[in-house]
């Protein structure tokens, strides 16, 4: 039993060594590192002693850290004759967010929304409540969405309405996951009735606020082919193997930027003449490989760089109107001369 005096409070020197306690836990909690660093029970004895002047014995740690490890998240490896110590953030619910991880969760969100199905993103409420409530406080991020604007291929983030039920993101989810057969019924483009597929699912393509099912039919199963999430009318797991293709690879596949629309099957030299605008943006994102920026005497930058040539590049040439002219290669410049006389011709009366 704790010693009291008559009102109840501890004597002096119970209450002395108790805040001793108090203080030393929290000192070892300093030195404790994050996984997946680790400390041993020496190590941690020698430090505390060193550090700050403890004479305690390694008996006197090893019993500080048993009870710690209730409440402060702490957990060990044993390997051999010793145990490593580390603080473990999963385990730790009582963990503090700062500040700047909780603006940083929030930013990834915002950027990232509607990327999973409920089922996933749930799981991480938790966390999301506490970095709105962490932000919610006096902070200089406490009004960071007044200050700070994501905007994602073109438009701002909050702007985006996503249409895909939550139900068939899952199943679309679960089948690429799981490598297993689906069954659903799609509308295509320009088509007002859905057509039923069997479909292989291969992996999900995001690119900014479309989603792309990489997936084979089961009538051409070496043909890997895109499905628009919102396109999709109903997906029902069918809970068989899939049959991929040979040799298939989600990375290769990208490489050939099969969301882009393909304007030739090899990479080629493109060659362009930009300026404003345009060269600002070229300087930081270059459009292909082995880019080369030379200034011309007439102050335009001429940009070299080899790339497979897409809808992608020449939507990047039009969106930039006046400050970007084609040099080569020649087809790529009539395409573009068609569609901006074709556009013209939209506005005449």
């Amino acid at each position: 039993m704790t010693p009291k005096d008559g009102k109840g409070a501890l004597k002096p020197i119970e209450d002395k060594r108790r805040r001793s306690a108090i203080l030393r836990n929290l000192q070892m909690l300093e030195l404790i590192p994050l996984y997946p660093s680790r400390i041993t029970v020496n190590d941690l004895h020698e430090q505390l002693a060193h550090k700050y002047g403890y004479k305690i014995t390694k008996r006197s740690v090893q019993r500080d850290l048993d009870s710690l490890s209730e409440w402060a998240g702490l957990d060990y490896e044993k390997k051999e004759t010793e145990n490593f110590w580390f603080r473990d953030l999963i385990k730790n619910k009582y963990t503090e967010m700062s500040p700047v991880e909780a603006f940083m969760l929030l930013v990834n969100e915002q950027q990232n929304q509607n990327l999973l199905p409920t089922q996933f993103s749930g799981q991480y409420a938790d966390h999301l409540a506490m970095a709105k409530a962490k932000l919610a406080s006096k902070h200089k991020l406490v009004d960071w969405q007044s200050k700070i604007s994501i905007i994602r291929g073109g438009y701002r983030v909050q702007d985006y309405l996503d249409t895909t039920p939550d139900k068939i993101r899952s199943t679309l989810y679960d089948s690429v996951l799981n490598e297993q057969k689906i069954a659903i019924q799609y509308t295509a483009s320009g088509r007002s009735k859905s057509l039923s597929f069997t479909l292989n699912p291969l992996g999900i393509i995001i690119r900014d606020n479309s989603y792309y099912l990489v997936a084979t039919k089961e009538n051409s199963l070496e043909k890997p082919q895109l499905f628009l999430f919102h396109r999709v009318d109903s997906a029902e797991a069918i809970y068989l193997d899939i049959t991929p293709p040979q040799n298939f690879d989600l990375q290769s596949y990208l490489a050939t930027n099969p969301s882009g629309w393909l304007l030739s099957e090899t990479t080629q030299e493109i060659r362009l003449l930009v300026r404003n605008f345009a060269s600002a943006d070229i300087e930081r994102h270059p459009l292909g490989s082995k880019q080369v920026l030379t200034l011309m005497a007439n102050g335009w930058l001429e940009a070299s760089f080899y790339v497979v040539p897409t809808y992608d590049l020449i939507a990047w040439i039009l969106k930039f109107g006046a400050d970007v002219k084609v040099e080569s290669p020649s087809y790529l410049k009539q395409k573009v001369l068609k569609i901006l006389t074709k556009s013209i011709s939209n506005y005449e009366v």
